[in-house]
């Protein structure tokens, strides 16, 4: 007798996530998600998209594992913003998940530049304390302790360190 089995379910798949934190210049060229209950022996196409424009990245693969990670992929072509992943599978008998599924990072991989220096006007004498500001193109998030940055100005040809002060939207304060 002839044995039909007719399939009509949508392969499993449990999510999916990227496996960094975000994306910056360092690692925007090795990216890399995990999928969580992916139906082994299903194929995998995804895309990869920013909200601020760019080139998409997308590929297809056989699911070889339910934990199956996915590297090496280069999304320096997408503008910053937030990234969207979209993945779909397809079972042998041709049913996809639907809706597919979805993770998001953030993108920021620009390299703060200093758009302005400034220094406080005056005529001054030994004690009096001056002050420099350093104007970024955005807003920067430090690490640390405030002890850990200083800015090297010289004075009378000497090399000094001017300590950091304040850290308002994107423009840092030294004194010195």
């Amino acid at each position: 007798p002839l044995a039909i089995t007719l399939d009509k379910t949508a392969p499993a798949i449990g999510g999916m996530a990227f496996n960094q934190a975000s994306v910056t210049s360092a690692n925007q060229a090795a990216l890399s998600f995990t999928l969580t209950g992916a139906e082994v022996g299903a194929t995998a196409q995804y895309s990869i998209s920013s909200n601020n424009g760019g080139a998409a990245v997308g590929n297809s693969f056989a699911v070889n594992s339910a934990g199956q990670q996915v590297t090496g992929l280069n999304v320096s072509a997408l503008n910053d913003g937030v990234l969207t992943a979209s993945l779909t599978l397809t079972d042998t008998a041709g049913n996809s998940n639907n809706p597919p599924m979805t993770a998001t990072i953030n993108k920021d991989s620009s390299v703060p530049g200093v758009n302005a220096v400034a220094i406080s006007n005056g005529n001054y004498k030994a004690g009096d304390t001056i002050r420099f500001s350093l104007t970024f193109s955005e807003a920067l998030v430090l690490s640390g302790e405030p002890s850990d940055y200083s800015l090297a100005i010289e004075i009378g040809g000497t090399t000094r360190q001017a300590l950091f002060a304040t850290n308002v939207a994107g423009v840092l304060t030294f004194s010195y």
